[in-house]
């Protein structure tokens, strides 16, 4: 940019020369009166170069001042700006003067509009020339350069577009930016050659008012975006501290454990529970690894592997998944617990949230029930044996009394008959004591 402003200067300087006759320009080569008149136009285009840049608070403004100060010079022409493809050019600036009603008219009777007519940079004279070669080019008849221009729906008003807009003089002078070239400005009316020095100045004060333009467009979208990513920012924050507050809230009541750690198994949250579990305060075991606090020697190698698996990769235990594992409290003492998992990602990489509840109760209650059910399994097993074995006793007794009638008193076999009924009486007994433990 500063290269351009440089150029600039150089070149006002060379046309003001030319103009007070101190350069060595042929003065026989100039029309009567037109020092005076180049005199008059440098003047005004230095004044309107330093509006151009006052206007650089929008490109729009820009081309609107372009536009104006070309309608008051009395100059015809405009600006076009290269596309994003590189092989067109887009008309964005126009100033026709008296010959306007004839682009309505056109634009009326075949819709062929010239603000953002759309025509390719190679087949157009002037343009091709001013884009490819970064050349100032002077042409003393535009109708050439009309008929390359002029579409094929427009070609039955050629000789009306010609008669308004051709046999005059123009210059086509190249818009150079930090990029390279990126448009073109044509000034055209009662010029020659000569004046191209002048047309390329006020170019390059064109070109630097765009691209301040478009620097400060640049400017206010990031300060837009940097203002959007501070807020998001902000109210991302807001919401991490009102959800770790919420969090912290909730874990401080829970009467399970809950632990946080980072990447590497390290504590970085200990609540209350936690202490009524494991006996540790949450200050003492902060930066240690998890698994060297709440487990025994023997269990923490494959512990720790089950941890980084899932922290780091999200392998392993899924959601809903609970591990059961023996912990040891501060005291020595083990204990049965159950572990659950769950990871979020952060700013400085994964944490693990895990849930421990103590099952060691819980556990020993199982077994009491389990034991009862075992009881309770026996007992229906005697119950069922009890009542089986009664009804064949009764039929054993039946017998024996239905024997005893057939013997006297005194008979031998009496004594063996006695013996069985008092034997069967005493099975029966054990059998209502079966049926009285079953029910």
């Amino acid at each position: 940019m500063t290269a351009i402003r440089n150029r600039t200067t150089e070149l006002l300087r060379s046309v003001a020369a030319r103009v007070l006759g101190l350069g060595h320009r042929d003065a026989v080569s100039s029309p009567p009166g037109s020092a005076p008149r180049r005199a008059d136009l440098l003047a005004a285009l230095n004044a309107a170069a330093s509006t151009l840049q006052k206007a650089a608070l929008s490109e729009d403004n820009v081309y609107r001042a372009l536009r104006d100060h070309m309608a008051s010079l009395g100059v015809r022409g405009g600006v076009s700006l290269v596309d994003q493809g590189g092989d067109h050019l887009v008309v964005r600036v126009l100033a026709q003067g008296e010959q306007s009603r004839t682009l309505a008219l056109l634009e009326k009777t075949i819709g062929l509009k010239a603000d953002g007519f759309r025509f390719p940079i190679d087949s157009v004279d002037g343009y091709r020339e001013a884009v490819r070669q970064g050349e100032v080019v002077y042409l003393d008849d535009t109708s050439s350069t009309l008929r390359q221009l002029v579409p094929a729906r427009a070609r039955p008003y050629l000789s009306r577009i010609i008669g308004a807009f051709g046999n005059q003089r123009a210059i086509f002078a190249p818009l150079r930016g930090a990029d390279g070239i990126f448009g073109v400005l044509v000034f055209a009316g009662d010029l020659d050659a000569d004046d191209r020095g002048m047309v390329e100045a006020f170019a390059n004060h064109a070109a630097v008012a765009v691209e301040n333009a478009r620097l400060l467009s640049r400017l206010r979208k990031a300060n837009e975006q940097l203002a959007i990513d501070v807020a998001d920012r902000e109210r991302a924050q807001e919401e991490r501290r009102v959800s770790e507050a919420r969090f912290r809230s909730l874990a401080k009541t829970a009467p399970d454990a809950i632990i946080c750690a980072d990447q590497q198994t390290r504590i970085t949250f200990w609540n209350d529970g936690a202490t009524r579990t494991f006996g540790h305060d949450a200050d003492a075991v902060t930066g240690l690894p998890l698994c060297d606090v709440i487990l025994p020697l023997a269990d923490r190698a494959r512990l720790r592997q089950v941890l980084t698996a899932f922290v780091c990769r999200g392998e392993g235990l899924g959601p809903g998944d609970r591990l059961e594992f023996t912990g040891v409290r501060n005291d020595g003492s083990e204990l049965l617990a159950e572990l659950s998992l769950s990871r979020v990602k952060e700013t400085d990489g994964w944490r693990a949230t895990a849930i421990i509840r103590d099952i060691s109760e819980r556990k020993r209650m199982l077994e009491e029930l389990q034991k009862i059910d075992k009881l309770e399994s026996l007992g229906l097993l005697a119950g069922g044996i009890a009542h089986d074995f009664n009804n064949m006793l009764t039929a054993i007794v039946g017998r024996i009394e239905i024997a005893k009638r057939g013997l006297a008193e005194d008979d031998p076999g009496m004594v063996d008959l006695q013996a069985a009924e008092d034997a069967a009486r005493q099975a029966g007994a054990l059998t209502r004591q079966l049926l009285t433990f079953a029910t």
